[in-house]
């Protein structure tokens, strides 16, 4: 997609602490990115990791629990971001 705003921009919150605050900020990028570019998804939970193994191993781990509207089945999105990780972000 060549749209300037498509995707949630995850690389903007590469230094930022993993903290309450960021961490509200990247919910809120993922749930209005997909109603914008993804409205036939149901989004039923989005879960941004927390624990300090994570916090101290620069790791963050993001949980999407949806569906699609014409299909009643549940699916997960699972991405996990590290220092050895790229791509999807």
């Amino acid at each position: 997609i060549s749209e300037y705003n498509y995707g949630v921009g995850l690389r903007r919150f590469i230094f930022d602490q993993n903290n309450r605050g960021n961490r509200s900020r990247i919910y809120s990028e993922i749930s209005s990115k997909i109603s914008r570019y993804l409205p036939s998804i149901v989004v039923n939970n989005i879960s941004i990791s927390s624990d300090n193994l994570e916090i101290d191993s620069n790791r963050l781990k993001i949980v999407i629990e949806y569906k699609i509207s014409q299909n009643p089945q549940n699916s997960i999105f699972e991405l996990n971001l590290g220092t050895s990780e790229t791509g999807l972000y």
